[in-house]
């Protein structure tokens, strides 16, 4: 029976330390309801941001990691992000310094930046963000002169190459 305490205790002690992580966790960052579904399928639930181009130097870059990321059916870049924290709002930046790499298809080099706002706490929540990648599609057609074509992104921080047609 002493035996049966000692894992009962064992078990429930790493969830009270999640419970007790955060002295309060928001309602938009308490976690999803599991599921197997993509990040493309999930999309329409979340807020589409533009890509922004040249973006100032100063802006914070906090830790986080991609976990997943691709272009969704509504031709959008959808990612998965893990970062920590769970206490405050997070912010995430999508910039584009405007140039390509010559190489067939062309690439372009992307950075997300992260503001954490000095949020402390030592969950790890994961997010989805996506980005309209219009910006990018306009910046090819005035460098190339073609209505379609192909960029090759390339994420800093992860390790794939994501191909965008438009």
């Amino acid at each position: 029976m002493q035996g049966m305490r000692f894992a009962f205790f064992y078990a429930l002690a790493p969830l009270s330390a999640l419970f007790l992580g955060c002295a309060e966790l928001p309602d938009d960052l308490a976690p999803a309801p599991a599921s197997d579904t993509a990040p493309a399928a999930r999309a329409s639930r979340v807020a589409v941001q533009p890509v922004v181009r040249e973006c100032p130097a100063d802006l914070p870059m906090d830790a986080y990691n991609i976990n997943d990321a691709r272009i969704d059916e509504d031709g959008r870049l959808s990612m998965l992000v893990q970062y920590g924290g769970g206490c405050r709002e997070h912010e995430f930046t999508l910039c584009w310094d405007g140039g390509f790499m010559e190489s067939y298809p062309v690439q372009t080099r992307l950075v997300l930046h992260h503001d954490g706002n000095g949020d402390m706490c030592r969950a790890l929540p994961t997010v989805e963000l996506r980005f309209d990648l219009r910006e990018l599609e306009k910046g090819y057609k005035d460098a190339y002169g073609d209505d379609s074509g192909q960029i090759v992104l390339r994420l800093d921080g992860y390790d794939h190459t994501i191909p965008f047609s438009f």
